[in-house]
């Protein structure tokens, strides 16, 4: 017995197998067989080539993962990764902020430690964006900063988000939200003194 790949749009998503038969009866019957098989084929191959390429195409996921804090109490993990799935114009870029306690081993959130109110935090973060990217397309989303930045919980929808480095809070934003995915995720740094925090982060490790 043998495998005959059935050709689909270039690869081989189909196969089926043949033996050499013998029996006058069996030919007869494996002949009409055949004969459907091939109908099945050409209209399968004709009516889901479009499909079957947007379904059977390779995805593509990379990521990477590396300390971006640490200091006597907490240790922070940047997670950062593209994303691409079949048929997409283009890929997406991925962060992802990663804090725990050292002492406990429970995670916590970046709003955990912060003192800054929410409404502070927001205009501060609007205020950095601004004075990194001037212009009248900045502009028009400085409001949408103000009201909807995230790094605080509770927020139904929230805008960018932010994680720890050695030198202060790194504020970013994700393709599309504040500017064209050609500008990548544009990002803003405020220096620790610049925040008020709950819990002295001291010793801090640069990375």
């Amino acid at each position: 017995m043998r495998s005959v790949p059935a050709p689909q749009c270039g690869s081989n998503p189909l196969r089926f197998y043949t033996a050499p038969l013998r029996q006058t009866k069996s030919r007869m019957h494996w002949k009409r067989l055949s004969g459907e098989r091939r109908i099945f084929v050409d209209t399968y191959q004709g009516e889901e080539c479009d499909y079957h390429t947007y379904v059977n195409s390779p995805n593509t996921r990379v990521r990477y993962m590396r300390v971006s804090y640490l200091d006597d109490d907490y240790i922070g993990f940047l997670q950062t990764g593209y994303d691409y799935w079949s048929g997409a114009a283009h890929g997406l870029q991925y962060q992802d902020f990663l804090l725990f306690d050292r002492q406990t081993g429970e995670e916590i959130s970046v709003h955990d430690l912060l003192a800054t109110s929410e409404e502070e935090f927001h205009n501060l973060v609007a205020e950095r964006f601004e004075r990194e990217y001037p212009g009248p397309d900045s502009e028009l989303d400085l409001d949408y900063i103000r009201e909807y930045a995230g790094c605080y919980e509770g927020n139904g929808f929230y805008l960018g988000d932010c994680y720890l480095d050695e030198t202060g809070l790194v504020y970013y934003f994700y393709e599309y939200e504040v500017a064209a995915y050609a500008s990548g995720m544009p990002s803003i740094r405020i220096p620790y003194e610049e925040l008020e925090w709950k819990i002295p982060l001291k010793n801090r490790i640069s990375y």
